[in-house]
């Protein structure tokens, strides 16, 4: 669980503000029993456990036996300025932009997004897949013709921060497949621009926005 601390200065309680990550084959096994025992003393140490879906609640209710009445949902927001949020290009006809977007290649279902651009070129769709976030991306992938590899972007950077502006703006879709997630917040950034979201229903995915 990713938490920060913070201390009032009355009774000197700690608060938590974070969420839990998911405890499956993409979580490093590698000291678990430690992490479990030291996260559920911070939120037993705690005043107010604060995360951002119910479903993250519900574990840290259910899995760390935290009290009820001090574990509160606080979803995340688009973690883009206002003003520069604008709307983004609405899919008529021709190429389409397909983007795919997060740190980690694996447990965000990477690889299933290039398969599935690749299997609908192979279909005959013309789709481009636009790539966000992946510090040392395969060349296997890198060099596919469809693929346009953005990199890891700093939003601290203000030419980062561009581009990954920009690519919101010219994306007419976001396919994120991720295989474990507690509420990731580019779903937000997506909503915030208008681009609709094909995801998988897993961890605190679902309840993030309406399906279909």
């Amino acid at each position: 669980m990713n938490h920060g601390k913070q201390q009032t200065t009355n009774n000197r309680q700690q608060m938590t503000i974070g969420y839990l990550s998911p405890t499956n084959l993409f979580t490093d096994r590698k000291g678990w029993s430690g992490t479990y025992f030291s996260t559920r003393q911070a939120i037993d140490n705690s005043a107010v456990n604060l995360l951002s879906s119910q479903w993250t609640a519900s574990s840290v209710i259910n899995d760390y036996h935290a009290s009820k009445d001090r574990v509160f949902v606080l979803p995340f927001g688009a973690n883009i300025d206002d003003s520069k949020i604008v709307q983004a290009q609405v899919y008529q006809s021709g190429r389409l932009n397909v983007l795919f977007t997060g740190v980690d290649w694996e447990r965000k279902g990477g690889q299933i997004a290039v398969d599935t651009v690749k299997k609908l070129r192979y279909n005959g769709a013309d789709v481009h897949l636009y790539i966000c976030g992946i510090r040392d991306l395969a060349h296997e992938v890198t060099e596919l013709d469809f693929v346009e590899n953005l990199g890891f972007l700093n939003k601290n950077k203000p030419e980062e921060y561009q581009k990954y502006l920009d690519v919101w703006s010219n994306s007419h879709l976001l396919l994120l497949p991720t295989r474990a997630e507690c509420s990731a917040i580019v779903f937000n950034e997506a909503s915030a621009y208008g681009v609709p979201i094909l995801s998988t229903d897993t961890g605190g995915i679902v309840i993030m926005f309406l399906t279909i």
